[in-house]
């Protein structure tokens, strides 16, 4: 039985000594030849040396990458429908307008009638009909706005909140395909605890910035397009004075966004590291517990949060200063407006109706502004939270068990050779852990490796199932190096028992059941996984304990039973393997 890998990404692991191993250092029983008749091969030295590889940020358009064409032609209609429930808002202020020029008018006519200016006695009802006649219209009118912005609204809602579940569903799935897909090599720098954020914190990013956050803008982005369209027509000259602020509103958002976006990169990159410390320390608690390492490890875990909350603070400072300026700037347009309007009214370039309607409109469309900024941030996040997520999706690894191509040799002898093979783990590619190793070991003999612990035992079972390639030499099965194999042939060719294996957190019935995966009884029905389940565990030697259990092979195990029941887990992988090895029609 292979000890496990030494690379182990647990806190309490042990890593492996620094000196490489070489033939002389381990005993294999029964004692083999060295060969050296074949030349081997010699991949580059950086073949597994990790790669800093700069992320490329990610577009708007390709956060729509996995859309369909039928919800990008719902996303174009909920687009229609935010850009008119965003247009109607400023119209109100048009209204507006309307109704306090009529105010003003009618107020005038009351003035001179009591003042008894009036030449004409019916002038006083004529306005008096005309401003009930002008109210009542413009009071329809804003009914009729009210219910177009509620069904616009409603409609966008519901597009761009039903996509962007669907694709955020998609976009887990396939991370999490990706992620199963990658070598081991991938899981020296990536930890449970960073997967299990990218796909809980990163999507949700991501799905908020393919939801309503997009309508939303749209919306924002209309009502302050129409805003200043539609004061600059009614009195461009008091629209070009309070447009003065405009540059100021784009300076702080621009600056605001800047920072904040590359703060909260920062902070999403500290939550990750952190999930994966506590991860690690959760799935050995009782290792902790036994050293009393509780509070350093805690410390640990409050360095990441700490630099989180550090960069967070910094964000908020950014975001705070940069919305204390556009108010100030907001507001101080609003007196600028009502000194200079006071002026235009008196030159008689200006109406009291035109006055309210600009300054209203302006309003408006300061305030989309406004709030644009904080929705447009959420799409920005969610592009940089993307970037990660399809760096991971497109990754092909150099090992990959999902490629159909290598060889798939119809007979398989089980000769390995190791010729001058040298490797080091991609994680230290500083430390030499095999250095010019050259040993045989026949088919159809049980052979040992024997070594201290650290010695590479478990690193010469990881070439074998080729969960990494050597830096030079060759691994060869039966005279065929294990590069011109196929990945998923030659690990099926294998059945690996480690020392520590793992249960999924499932019956016992469903973790040896796994063994069917990839045979025909994958899809056979439960009667007749059930038959082979327990031939394969007679032949083990396992019915007999299982059987006595209470609900016997409907027993639930998991990672608890994996640590506290080494050797029964043991015997339940064996039986897996076997009933792999078995259905396939391989020796066991």
């Amino acid at each position: 039985m292979a000890d496990q890998p030494s690379k182990k990404r647990g806190f309490f692991s042990r890593k492996e000594k620094g000196d490489a191993i070489s033939e002389s250092q381990l005993q294999v029983v029964p004692s083999t030849e060295s060969s050296s008749k074949q030349q081997p091969e010699e991949p580059p030295e950086s073949a597994n040396a990790p790669q800093s590889q700069v992320i490329q940020p990610v577009s708007f358009v390709s956060l729509f990458r996995f859309s369909t064409r039928t919800e990008l032609t719902f996303n174009v209609i909920g687009v229609i429908a935010a850009a008119a429930a965003g247009a109607a808002q400023p119209l109100m202020s048009l209204l507006f307008g309307n109704l306090v020029q009529a105010f003003v008018t009618f107020g005038s006519t009351v003035q001179e009638s009591k003042a008894g200016t009036l030449t004409d006695p019916g002038a006083l009802t004529a306005a008096e009909n005309h401003f009930r006649t002008t109210a009542a219209k413009d009071a329809s009118y804003l009914v009729y706005i009210g219910l177009g912005m509620f069904v616009c609204t409603y409609v966008y809602m519901l597009v761009w909140v039903y996509t962007g579940e669907v694709n955020a569903k998609r976009i887990r799935e396939r991370y999490l395909k990706a992620i199963l897909r990658q070598d081991i090599a991938f899981f020296d720098h990536v930890g449970a605890g960073e997967v299990a954020t990218r796909i809980q914190t990163d999507t949700h990013l991501v799905q908020q910035g393919i939801s309503e956050k997009v309508a939303i803008c749209v919306s924002f982005f209309a009502s302050f397009v129409t805003g200043f369209v539609l004061a600059y027509v009614r009195s461009w000259r008091l629209a070009l004075a309070l447009s003065s602020m405009l540059p100021c509103i784009a300076v702080t958002g621009g600056v605001m966004n800047k920072f904040v976006s590359r703060y909260m990169k920062l902070s999403l990159a500290y939550v990750a590291d952190g999930g994966t410390l506590a991860e690690e320390v959760f799935s050995t608690v009782r290792t902790a517990q036994a050293f009393g390492t509780q509070e350093v490890l805690s410390d640990r875990y409050n360095s990441h949060i700490l630099l989180s909350r550090r960069v967070d603070m910094k964000a908020a400072v950014f975001h705070g200063c940069g919305l204390a300026v556009f108010f100030f700037v907001v507001y101080g347009g609003y007196a600028l407006a009502f000194d200079f309007g006071t002026t235009l009214i008196d030159r008689g370039e200006g109406t009291a109706g035109q006055v309210v309607n600009v300054i209203l409109a302006i309003l408006i469309g300061s305030f989309s502004l406004a709030l644009l900024a904080p929705e447009m941030q959420a799409i920005t996040h969610g592009m940089g939270a993307a970037a990660k997520l399809y760096e991971t999706i497109d990754r092909v690894p150099p090992i990959d068990s999902q490629d159909e191509s290598g060889l798939k040799p119809e007979k398989c002898a089980g000769e390995i050779t190791f010729e001058n093979v040298k490797f080091n783990y991609p994680s230290r590619p500083e430390v030499r852990i095999v250095k010019d190793l050259t040993i045989q070991f026949p088919a159809g003999k049980t052979t040992a490796l024997v070594g201290a612990s650290g010695s590479g035992k478990s690193t010469v079972i990881s070439l074998v199932e080729r969960f990494y390639d050597p830096l030079s030499g060759s691994v060869r099965l039966d005279g065929r190096s294990l590069r011109d194999l196929n990945v998923k042939w030659l690990r099926s060719q294998i059945g690996l028992v480690s020392q520590e294996p793992t249960l999924f957190a499932t019956t016992i019935f469903g973790n040896v059941a796994h063994g069917l995966i990839g045979t025909e009884h994958e899809d056979a029905s439960d009667e007749v996984k059930m038959a082979l389940v327990k031939e394969a565990c007679v032949t083990a030697n396992a019915d007999g304990f299982i059987s006595k259990l209470p609900l016997g092979y409907e027993t639930v195990v998991g990672e608890w039973c994996s640590r506290s029941h080494g050797v029964v887990v043991v015997v339940y992988v064996v039986c897996e393997i076997y009933l792999l090895r078995y259905e396939n029609g391989r020796k066991f």
